[in-house]
């Protein structure tokens, strides 16, 4: 008998805590038993191991889930024989996949099941167009992550020194081993993965490796795995081009970065002498570490402090920030990953940030024969896009009003077009409609990206 633990990034989060890639930062993962007889068609994934439940608001806090009285999985083991049609009749019944067999034939099988997977749903190319901006959005992060989910049932088998199973032929275990050990830890027994998750770990430390090559500091930013990447810069544009507020007193201008992320708004701030030192945050364990890196990499780790705590951290001394920047997610949701942290507000980020800036800022004094300041006062620089705006999810009147419940109001708002590929694709034609049976096109989701634009607001304390 056989047995393997199942480790894998759910839609909810919940999981069992191990080390991050890069790090010894937690990660969460779902784990679950597998014992099955060695050559047997059939595998039974018994029951929870103890887990924990990941929590936006705070990430230590360990709780056990509640169980759902689900039936254990039932799993089949497949080899380079399987056909695409029974693998897919096997995911779309609810029935894991354990393959064996050949590396490069399981990525070629799970790219013939992702073009197959079609989850169950009423969601058509036909009802799509009577939908609202709202439902047509619902609808597509439904259908994006219920196919992840059945993606993720393509289990491959690990050893407990983290290296592909011996019945995994042409695996790429010097590429993946250090990765997976990053990420899990020492262990003393194997392991089931998905395919999809080991690819998107390759992915990442790709990424890592090579950089993101950033025209603003001429320089490389290098993301971390679960940090999202500055491949979206059209907003550093926006802030490299605004006049930052003068120093509040002689030791130079003080920044405050909440959401530091990989660091690249706080790396451009410093190297164009704009401010002098920079406090940033990030609830994300990774994001300290990934911008810790990438700060020391560009010889600013000195002016630099680095906090992990949601929003704001605790300042000494009564300090004050001269400038606050924050680049928060830009659309109300709940996120799935802590990728998706970076783009999904889940815990009201933005109204919690607008609501509680001021307290943070420094006051600039007064002169008091004319009245009028001698010493700028600091400032909130909020960058956001309008997506929100568009899907329907929130109105530029409630952006305003969570401005003015915290006391701020606009100096200045700067707009620009964004660059990524989505923002200009083109509406699928109905030749490729046919073709592409388990896609649904939501037209208005691509209008939605075409009219999409990226804001710097300025704003400060209310006169």
């Amino acid at each position: 008998v056989r047995c393997y633990v199942a480790c894998y990034v759910s839609p909810t989060n919940i999981g069992c805590r191990r080390k991050s890639i890069g790090g010894t930062t937690p990660r969460w993962f779902h784990q679950k038993t597998v014992r099955w007889k060695e050559g047997a068609p059939s595998v039974v994934v018994e029951r929870d191991l103890l887990c924990h439940h990941h929590s936006s608001n705070n990430q230590d806090e360990e709780q056990t889930p509640e169980h759902d009285n689900k039936k254990p999985w039932d799993a089949v083991r497949v080899d380079d024989a399987t056909r695409v049609t029974t693998a897919t009749r096997h995911i779309q019944s609810g029935k894991a996949l354990i393959y064996v067999g050949d590396y490069h034939n399981a990525r070629q099988l799970m790219s013939a099941i992702k073009r197959r997977v079609v989850p169950n749903t009423k969601y058509n190319n036909n009802a799509s167009s009577s939908m609202t901006i709202t439902e047509q959005w619902e609808a597509q992060r439904w259908i994006n992550r219920e196919r992840s989910r059945q993606m993720n049932f393509l289990l491959i088998p690990v050893d407990s020194s983290h290296e592909l199973s011996s019945g995994i032929r042409r695996a790429p275990n010097t590429v993946v081993k250090p990765i997976l050990n990053s990420a899990f830890g020492e262990r003393d027994e194997p392991y089931l993965i998905p395919l999809r998750e080991v690819l998107g770990m390759i992915g990442a430390h790709e990424w890592y490796k090579k950089g993101v090559f950033i025209p603003q500091i001429d320089n490389f930013i290098y993301p971390h795995y679960g940090v999202f990447a500055p491949t979206r810069r059209e907003y550093l544009d926006l802030i490299d081009n605004a006049t930052v507020p003068s120093s509040s007193d002689n030791h130079g201008l003080i920044m405050l970065e909440i959401g530091v992320g990989t660091g690249v708004i706080s790396a451009m701030m410093l190297l164009h002498q704009k401010v002098t030192k920079v406090i940033g945050t990030d609830i994300n364990p990774n994001a300290i570490a990934c911008a810790k890196d990438n700060l020391a990499r560009l010889g600013l780790s000195e002016q630099v402090e680095l906090v992990q705590t949601s929003l704001f951290p605790v300042l000494e001394n009564d300090v004050k920030a001269d400038l606050i920047i924050c680049n928060p997610p830009w659309l109300p949701g709940k996120a799935d990953s802590w990728l998706d942290q970076a783009v999904y507000d889940e815990s009201n980020m933005l109204r919690d940030f607008l609501l509680h800036a001021e307290q943070y800022l420094t006051c600039g004094s007064t002169s008091s024969s004319n009245s009028i300041h001698n010493k700028s006062s600091g400032e909130v620089w909020l960058v956001i896009s309008n997506m929100a705006e568009l899907l329907g999810l929130r109105t530029r009147e409630e952006l305003l009003e969570m401005m003015d419940a915290g006391n701020l109001e606009i100096i200045d708002v700067q707009c620009t077009t964004p660059t990524h590929p989505k923002a200009s694709r083109p509406l699928q034609d109905k030749k490729k409609k046919k073709k592409a049976k388990n896609h649904v096109e939501f037209e208005g989701i691509n209008a939605a990206r075409r009219a999409e634009r990226t804001c710097l607001y300025r704003l400060r304390r209310k006169t």
